[in-house]
């Protein structure tokens, strides 16, 4: 698990190089509350094969007397295969439902990472 807290960036109107790192099967980032952030997946030359990227939510507890089991509120982002020099942007419209007891948003990412990468934009106004 990565820490990609420091990788956070907000731009301004002059602009900022992005800045991608890689990802690996789960990794977090420190969240505002009450905030949005967008997430910029890029692929290399690798295809993920079958993956699943989510984002975890840690406070919706499970109904009782469900058959839910936990992560049945996770957020899935992607479902597929995200082919070589392939992009997808996504956004977390407000960071409460995800944020969790550290005030963390923990990203968990399966298939072929060999080559994907991300940056984590925001904080921005929630809603939207």
């Amino acid at each position: 698990m990565a820490d990609l807290t420091a990788q956070v960036r907000k731009p301004g109107l002059s602009g900022e190089a992005p800045n991608r790192v890689a990802v690996s099967a789960s990794d977090v980032f420190d969240a505002a509350p009450d905030a949005s952030y967008i997430l910029h997946y890029v692929n290399g030359a690798t295809t993920t094969g079958a993956a699943v990227f989510t984002v975890v939510d840690p406070t919706t507890p499970i109904p009782e007397g469900s058959a839910a089991v936990p992560g049945f509120a996770d957020a899935e982002i992607f479902d597929g295969t995200l082919d070589a020099d392939e992009e997808r942007y996504v956004r977390i419209s407000n960071t409460n439902r995800f944020r969790d007891a550290n005030g963390q948003i923990t990203l968990e990412h399966t298939g072929t990472l060999t080559t994907v990468t991300l940056a984590i934009l925001g904080p921005y106004p929630a809603g939207g």
